[in-house]
């Protein structure tokens, strides 16, 4: 399991990353440490204020769960990743114990303060 965080000019992963979740996956598939590899799942989650994006690697001989997202700090916009990897003969058995890490990552502030309530 690897962790990173690093402060950058972008305010989304829209607008850093792209907004289009399948072509950012399939071009970090591409680009993966390990070699090239499939893209097995990508999802987003902007619930509650949150910027994240999650990817599902399978490379020849390693597979990855990757996370990212864009929290605040301050004024700054800081983009965290994790990235949780296994030999591929042992994805399957580490799978659900890799998704139980990836959703307790919870950011302490949400991106953006929710929207005020129209008044009625």
């Amino acid at each position: 399991m690897t962790a990173g965080a690093k402060v950058v000019s972008y305010k989304s992963l829209a607008e850093g990353w792209g907004a289009n979740i399948t072509e950012v996956g399939e071009r970090l598939a591409a680009k993966r440490p390990s070699g090239i590899a499939e893209l097995g799942e990508a999802k987003a989650d902007f619930g509650q204020g949150l910027d994240i994006y999650q990817f599902e690697f399978q490379g020849e001989k390693l597979s990855e769960l990757w996370l990212i997202a864009l929290v605040q700090k301050g004024s700054e916009n800081v983009l965290c990743n994790i990235a949780c990897r296994t030999p591929r003969l042992l994805w399957d058995t580490k799978k659900d114990q890799f998704n139980s890490i990836m959703e307790s990552f919870k950011p302490l502030q949400p991106v953006a303060a929710p929207a005020p309530a129209a008044a009625s």
